[in-house]
């Protein structure tokens, strides 16, 4: 896994959870590791120092791949960037894409009922959608 950002932090609040994952804070921040990594960071335990290095997922997603200690008198040099997260779709594109899916629902049904013809499904779909907005 190739590395794509190093953060150095100090370790409070460590917790697992229910399932076994491990959630802690580093410099005012949560992270979380899952369970089936927990193993490989032996050394994030309260008051610790850490160098947290990130690695990207198959899915986009990032996560911590591997945690060394180190020297508590380096952290105040060290960059405190959080980790970036995939930007959230906004509410209004959100309900815009519910809205488009339920309309082509309906539509789909309406052709499955053979009340439509299938070449009709797009134009249903859109008089669904403006009967929503």
């Amino acid at each position: 896994m190739e590395t794509t950002k190093s953060l150095a932090v100090k370790v409070s609040d460590v917790k697992k959870d229910n399932w076994e994952n491990l959630t802690f804070k580093g410099n005012g921040t949560e992270y979380k590791i899952s369970s089936k990594n927990v193993q490989y960071h032996p050394d994030i335990q309260d008051g610790n120092s850490v160098v947290l290095h990130f690695a990207m997922s198959s899915f986009g997603k990032e996560y911590i791949h591997k945690s060394e200690l180190m020297d508590a008198s380096k952290i105040p040099n060290a960059p405190t960037q959080a980790p970036t997260q995939a930007p959230r779709p906004t509410k209004d594109s959100r309900e815009q894409s519910i809205e488009k899916q339920v309309s082509l629902k309906c539509a789909v049904e309406l052709c499955i009922a053979g009340n439509i013809e299938l070449n009709e499904i797009t134009k249903y779909a859109g008089t669904f959608e403006s009967y929503l907005n």
